[in-house]
């Protein structure tokens, strides 16, 4: 299977690094950041910027965002799944 490149967008990647580099806790403390985030997504959408798979991309942001804040919270290390392979980790 070829890979396929992982879709971004700024405000999202932003908006995830900050919440990994902060340690943000509560969805409260990030909630108007990413409802502003989705609505430049979905103008840019809406526009002709993005295509179906990339608008499909937006709920991998959200589930990487909720991933992050439970990892905050959490004492042991959360698994993720690999977004190279989309495979878990051995």
């Amino acid at each position: 299977m070829p890979n396929t490149p992982r879709h971004t967008f700024g405000p999202f990647e932003a908006l995830l690094a900050r919440v990994q580099n902060d340690g943000n806790k509560r969805w409260a403390s990030i909630e108007d950041e990413f409802i502003r985030a989705v609505e430049l997504f979905d103008t840019d959408y809406s526009k002709g910027g993005r295509s179906t798979g990339w608008y499909a991309a937006k709920a991998r942001y959200f589930n990487d965002l909720i991933v992050e804040l439970l990892a905050n919270v959490s004492e042991p290390e959360l698994p993720t799944i690999s977004h190279e392979n989309g495979l878990y980790p051995d």
